[in-house]
């Protein structure tokens, strides 16, 4: 079955991730992590972040174990935790657009796999491993839309995905005249269809103003809804 085929994927990544960590635990003391709730063959909605925060209290040192499909995606479970801002800023861009269910039954991976407080603290030596560890699960699990939770996420992924297929890019900005908002459609009916960025909700240096963020809202609605009416 393809449910199957994507846990199977979705081990082998985990087994190379958590080789790479036994080998090199000096560089990745903080450890890592892969996937931040259930693990789907053709999501409608897969997430994609830089890598994942927190410090040595944020990994046991046991290998990552793939959650249970009844589990929603991680955002929901935490929405209401101080400690992790993102899920709560998400799940409520989410669910004033009316797209909970679409968040819940989403999955969450990121570019780099190892944990850091800061992108630019984090060593790179494994970095185009991750990358090519990532493509092969999008490949694979075939998501129909990926939101990029920042800009910077965006357009690693756009080499890969979108630049050399036909697709029409959107462009967002402010009144600062800094990128909130990207997508890039495909002209054909092939996964992923959009590949969406926005400005990170939590980031230190390009959070977004109220006014970012209802633009985002709106942007993110829309493209959403012609996206998946069109499946």
């Amino acid at each position: 079955m393809a449910s199957d085929l994507a846990q199977e994927v979705a081990q082998q990544v985990i087994d190379r991730v958590h080789g790479i960590w036994l080998q090199n635990q000096n560089l990745y003391p903080a450890g890592y992590a892969v996937f931040f709730g259930p693990v789907w063959f053709r999501p409608k909605l897969m997430l994609i972040g830089l890598n994942p925060g927190g410090d040595e209290s944020c990994f046991s040192g046991k290998k990552e174990v793939l959650v249970a499909r009844e589990q929603p995606m991680e955002y929901i479970t935490y929405r209401n935790d101080s400690t992790y801002p993102i899920a709560g800023r998400t799940a409520d861009i989410f669910e004033s657009i009316g797209l909970m269910d679409l968040l819940s039954k989403s999955m969450k991976n990121n570019i780099n796999f190892f944990r850091s407080k800061k992108w630019t603290e984090l060593p790179k030596q494994h970095a185009s491993e991750c990358i090519k560890l990532l493509l092969s699960v999008i490949y694979k699990v075939e998501p129909w839309a990926i939101l990029c939770e920042s800009i910077g996420a965006f357009d690693i992924l756009y080499r890969d995905l979108m630049k050399n297929h036909p697709h029409s890019l959107k462009t967002i900005k402010n009144d600062r005249n800094k990128r909130i908002y990207v997508s890039a459609l495909r002209e054909v009916c092939v996964s992923p269809q959009i590949l969406i960025g926005i400005t990170h909700l939590t980031g230190s240096y390009s959070r977004p103003l109220t006014t970012d963020k209802e633009q985002i809202k709106e942007k993110l609605k829309n493209d959403l809804h012609r996206t998946f009416q069109s499946t």
